[in-house]
């Protein structure tokens, strides 16, 4: 009977020891932290996926493009940044900024497409200016000519820068041609002289190759140049009178030749260094009435 009741005792302290311990390894588990699961190490060579970050909003182009007024400020290079503009160019001076998505390859969008508009536009321009600068130049000479080639009826020194028509009217003593230039002098006062262009009319040794069709080509190529020294003007020319270097259709040499507003001669019987269309220096003694 007595070793009954030991052995239950005995079973029943046990029992009751075992219940902390299983207590304490739950408690374990609960309390431990779950460990990270490591991602499968990448392929040697292949490289990671790039990281993706949300665009940033774009104002609204229709109400902000407008704001810009030059082509270097709307394009996306420019002060509009990331706003999707673009600029249109329709003249020389009419452009303005419009949304770009809408129109694409016709409205630039970098400013090597500003720099193309403003070169297409400016060679326009000077090609128009060009055309009516040469068109108000034969207006010019036209009103001159008479006097350049003939002179006045009345006065026989007028004018008459023609070694045919000089001659004609004043004699040739102390005419003196310049084969190189094909031009020539003829005393005239005292210690001044009047220059002619030696031209297919006049006689031996004054003949030269110069006929009305190319003196008119020189004196209006003179008239061009000063306006355009005129600070590029397409209807005025400079005040009083200015030489200008026109290359000779007839020879190729360059020569000073001279528009004073009512008339037009060679300024020097030399050629001159300077380039065509700049101004050159007249001889102080060279003479027009």
């Amino acid at each position: 009977m007595r070793s009954t009741i030991f052995l239950s005792l005995l079973l029943g302290l046990l029992a009751v020891q075992a219940v902390p311990v299983e207590l304490d390894e739950r408690a374990k588990i609960i309390k431990s932290p779950a460990k990270p699961v490591k991602n499968p190490p990448l392929p040697a060579g292949k490289a990671p996926p790039p990281v993706v970050h949300p665009a940033p909003a774009t104002p609204q182009a229709a109400s902000i493009c407008p704001t810009f007024k030059s082509c270097s400020a709307c394009t996306p290079g420019g002060t509009a940044k990331k706003v999707s503009c673009g600029w249109s160019q329709t003249t020389a001076t009419n452009g303005k900024c419009i949304p770009a998505v809408k129109n694409g390859a016709s409205v630039a969008t970098t400013t090597a497409q500003c720099t193309a508009i403003a070169n297409k536009f400016a060679a326009t321009a000077a090609s128009a200016a060009a055309a009516t600068r040469s068109a108000n130049a034969k207006k010019i000479f036209a009103k001159i000519s008479s006097h350049v080639f003939d002179g006045s009826a009345t006065k026989k020194t007028s004018g008459r820068h023609l070694a045919s028509t000089w001659i004609k009217a004043n004699g040739n003593t102390g005419a003196v041609p310049n084969p190189a230039t094909l031009l020539g002098t003829m005393p005239f006062g005292q210690k001044k002289t009047k220059t002619f262009w030696l031209d297919t009319a006049a006689a031996a040794p004054f003949e030269g190759g110069y006929t009305r069709d190319s003196v008119t080509a020189m004196c209006e190529a003179a008239i061009e140049a000063s306006m355009v020294a005129n600070r590029n003007s397409a209807t005025t020319p400079l005040k009083g009178s200015n030489g200008f270097a026109v290359k000779s259709p007839v020879n190729g040499v360059v020569l000073c030749v001279e528009f004073s507003g009512a008339s037009c001669f060679p300024a020097s019987v030399k050629a001159t260094t300077v380039a065509p269309g700049g101004k050159c220096s007249e001889d102080a003694n060279v003479v027009d009435e």
